[in-house]
């Protein structure tokens, strides 16, 4: 069978496009439509956890960021097929000393009564975030991530199926830390 003799089928048995017209159009300009089954691979969470990415990027982020202690998936790290959300154990101690900000009783206060926070800004009273130290110190950490996930020194086998994704800063008490 050439490809002009290729059956017809229902697109929207397959795709349910915003704009199915669009997508009809490509397909009778190009001739034929290629629909490649996703590969999913089933990981558990001591795979991943193990998986040589997931321990460079870990240590990376550790050594680049001191006050970073731990990298750990979420809880529902299953729930989502797209990327892997991970949770990272910061110390406030070093966090505030980097970014130079007063440890005052409340500005440490204010850090240890979040339990975990999506966005590490969220740790902090806005007042603290001047230039946007704090976000751009978010933003760094992320970008750390998204090099190490395309950096072609880690071959391709040993890489994880999904990008990792930071979900929660959390961070670890002076008393959880001993």
């Amino acid at each position: 069978m050439c490809m002009g003799e290729l059956p017809l089928i229902k697109l929207q048995e397959v795709f349910a496009p915003a704009r199915p017209t669009n997508l009809i159009q490509t397909i009778q300009r190009s001739g034929y439509l290629s629909i490649l089954p996703n590969k999913v691979i089933n990981m558990t969470r001591e795979e991943i956890e193990n998986n040589y990415m997931f321990r460079v990027t870990k240590r990376v982020l550790k050594k680049e960021y001191p006050f970073i202690l731990d990298m750990k998936l979420t809880d529902n790290w299953d729930d989502y097929k797209s990327l892997y959300f991970v949770e990272l154990y910061i110390d406030p101690t070093k966090l505030i000393e980097l970014l130079n900000i007063p440890p005052t009783q409340s500005n440490m206060r204010y850090i240890n009564a979040w339990g975990g926070a999506p966005y590490i800004t969220m740790l902090f009273p806005s007042r603290l975030n001047v230039n946007d130290v704090i976000n751009n110190l978010g933003k760094s950490v992320e970008n750390t991530i998204k090099r190490v996930d395309s950096s072609n020194a880690i071959p391709d086998d040993m890489k994880l199926p999904r990008p990792i994704a930071v979900s929660q800063w959390r961070p670890v008490r002076q008393s959880d830390n001993t």
